[in-house]
């Protein structure tokens, strides 16, 4: 049960765990799986996971964080972070929060990029990956793209910005940008090279089924949208896709066609 609590009190809560809470907000946008949370928090800081379980059911008791079922056939918990925190981290009135969206989209989207997260956090290079980041932020990804070629346009490129007479390859859509690329569920892992030529490496999380067909057209707009926006000469694109189950990768991969794709 959620105890009511004064401001003051609130206040010197947040204070007390506020690394948590940043961590939480930074890295899981203020919605995550509690098992994750605590593996996360606890390789990020110099807490036990003991002490964070503690640290969480004070939050959530006092009303800073919320906790229910991830899914109703699930004893799993998601945690949430509510507006008085997302207030102070965003730096507006809780008033113009907006709460974080409990759709079992929205939880499976967090669940794949966390497992991504903590993957990365083996690397020691979690806190620099643009995996990490949000899906409002494509002014920021698109600043990301750029520490590893040379990019053009702005990340909200419009269409009447753009005079190019390149093949309309796929025929897609000339306007999809960073914000479509995040929203669409696509995540940069970055670009490397092999034998003197640029690879760029996606992740496409799949948490909603996708169908091959809805596929090669959201891969056709990708790869347009790189095409456009990158000076430097990629030579492929390696994108890896993150099902919710063996069921949807095999049903994915029963209707693939490789011919089909590069036709």
């Amino acid at each position: 049960m959620v105890k009511r609590m004064t401001q003051a009190r609130k206040e010197q809560l947040f204070d007390e765990h506020k690394a948590l809470l940043y961590f939480f907000y930074e890295y899981g946008h203020g919605i995550m799986l509690r098992q994750q949370l605590v593996n996360l928090l606890s390789r990020l800081t110099d807490k036990y996971e003991v002490e964070i379980e503690v640290a969480l059911s004070q939050l959530i008791q006092s009303g800073l964080l919320g906790s229910s079922r991830a899914f109703s056939n699930s004893r799993h918990t998601v945690i949430t972070m509510k507006k008085y925190v997302l207030s102070i981290f965003t730096e507006k009135s809780s008033r113009d929060c907006h709460a974080v969206n409990l759709s079992p989209n929205t939880i499976l989207y967090s669940m794949y990029k966390t497992e991504l997260l903590l993957r990365y956090l083996d690397d020691d290079d979690l806190i620099w990956t643009p995996v990490s980041l949000r899906k409002n932020q494509a002014e920021e990804l698109h600043s990301r793209y750029g520490e590893y070629v040379n990019t053009t346009q702005n990340y909200q490129y419009k269409k009447d910005n753009f005079h190019s007479k390149e093949q309309d390859f796929f025929n897609k859509d000339d306007i999809f940008n960073f914000n479509h690329f995040l929203a669409s569920n696509f995540l940069l892992k970055g670009v490397y090279e092999q034998n003197g030529e640029n690879v760029l490496q996606l992740f496409y999380l799949d948490t909603n089924c996708v169908t091959v067909k809805k596929f090669y057209s959201l891969v056709g707009n990708v790869i347009k949208m790189f095409d456009r926006y990158t000076e430097t000469k990629l030579a492929r694109v390696e994108i890896c896709m993150l099902f919710h189950n063996r069921a949807e990768m095999y049903s994915f991969k029963h209707g693939w066609s490789q011919k089909t794709f590069f036709n």
